[in-house]
């Protein structure tokens, strides 16, 4: 019987969710008619490129601190890109972006692991050069600025749902004025069965009770035969992952599944936030000054909303297989170096992917998970 209560990096769907009949309500900006829902932050990507008037061989200006998947669907529109540097408080370098921004039609902005970028002088360099605006809110989703849900004040914002909410798919677009040009399709039943099975294994083996973890673990042992015993170990936590395979133009009118929408009209939004808040600040007290590690951010923002606890770790494949060892997952955030990026130009923007490891936070985890995290990191350290 499965002894120790696995903490995964992302948040698998609540009980209550999974059997929730009725259509609750939405949390702004989503309930507004600017917004639309699409399969992925990609596909909504795709769309505000196309709603805002871009078109091929036209440049945006983008970050190079990046996953690397955002920049996929402007480079399938026929986008050249331009890239700029992130500040070490990871907003836009205001000389970096003055000179990205030169010759571009429109600029992208990302608000990275839920905390809300100083846009200032990015907005006030777009105004001046009449080129419109994209933020990129995929980490950032239930957090605010200016009093507003994040993203309501430029052109357009990009959201990733499934991120921070247990959903099998699920982005979303803000169009400050204008429309899509195209009309959703569902996604396959058969991906969302799948994506929706994994996301439900994932619960099951985070379960409280230790029985209930156990017989999901028969099941999928039984199901996956033999593995490579310390592969399974380091999945053990977490196996649901990201979707980083390059966009193309057949993705791009995709739309959200009605069982995704489901789940996120049921969810407590409001909970989710003050838990990942809650769980954030209690690694900010007991790491801020753990040898080994660095807090990418010196404080929780008031208007934040974390994604994860992100600190840079020289000796990052040593960490995660401590914390693997004791069935802990957290993410490598951005290990990929993307082809189109010049890492020439931006060495810093690449020790951070190469060194950004990700701590959860999210509101599946109990307060005795932060506790045993905390546990296994400063043991690391000590060693």
């Amino acid at each position: 019987m499965t002894q120790v209560r696995p903490v995964s990096s992302m948040p698998g769907p609540s009980v209550a969710a999974l059997l929730a009949r009725g259509m609750g309500p939405l949390p702004r900006p989503f309930d507004g008619p600017n917004v639309t829902f699409w399969n992925s932050a990609r596909v909504a990507l795709w769309q505000a490129a196309h709603a805002l008037g871009l078109r091929p061989g036209q440049t945006i200006a983008v970050p190079a601190f990046c996953c690397g998947s955002e920049l996929d669907p402007f480079l399938a529109a026929g986008l050249k890109l331009s890239f700029f540097a992130i500040g070490d408080d990871l907003s836009p370098d205001p000389v970096s972006f003055a000179q990205a921004t030169e010759h571009a039609s429109a600029a992208m902005v990302t608000h990275y692991l839920g905390f809300p970028a100083d846009l200032r002088p990015a907005k006030e360099i777009t105004r001046q050069r009449g080129i419109p605006l994209i933020e990129d809110c995929a980490h950032a989703l239930y957090a605010t600025q200016d009093g507003k849900p994040i993203g309501m004040t430029s052109e357009a914002a990009v959201f990733s749902l499934r991120k921070t909410i247990a959903l099998p798919d699920g982005g979303a677009l803000y169009l400050k004025t204008g429309q899509v040009r195209t009309v959703a399709k569902p996604p396959s039943p058969d991906i969302v069965q799948r994506s929706t099975r994994k996301l439900v294994s994932l619960t099951l083996r985070t379960h409280p009770l230790a029985f209930v973890r156990a017989a999901e673990d028969l099941r999928r042992r039984m199901k996956a035969g033999r593995r490579n015993p310390a592969q399974a170990k380091l999945e053990a936590a977490d196996d649901i992952q990201w979707d980083l395979q390059p966009f193309t133009a057949d993705h791009s009118d995709l739309g959200m599944s009605s069982r995704s929408l489901r789940l996120f009209r049921a969810s407590d939004h409001e909970a989710v936030r003050a838990s990942r808040r809650r769980h954030y600040q209690m690694l900010e007290a007991a790491l801020s000054d753990v040898r080994g590690l660095k807090p990418m951010k010196s404080r929780l923002h008031p208007d934040a909303c974390p994604l994860f606890f992100p600190v840079l770790v020289e000796e990052i494949a040593t960490l995660r297989r401590a914390l693997a060892n004791e069935s802990v997952a957290a993410k490598h955030m951005w290990p990929l170096l993307h082809p189109a990026v010049p890492w020439e130009r931006f060495p810093r923007e690449r020790i951070w992917k190469e060194n950004m490891l990700g701590l959860p936070v999210h509101q599946s985890l109990q307060d005795g998970d932060i506790d045993r995290l905390v546990h296994v990191v400063k043991r690391w350290s000590r060693t």
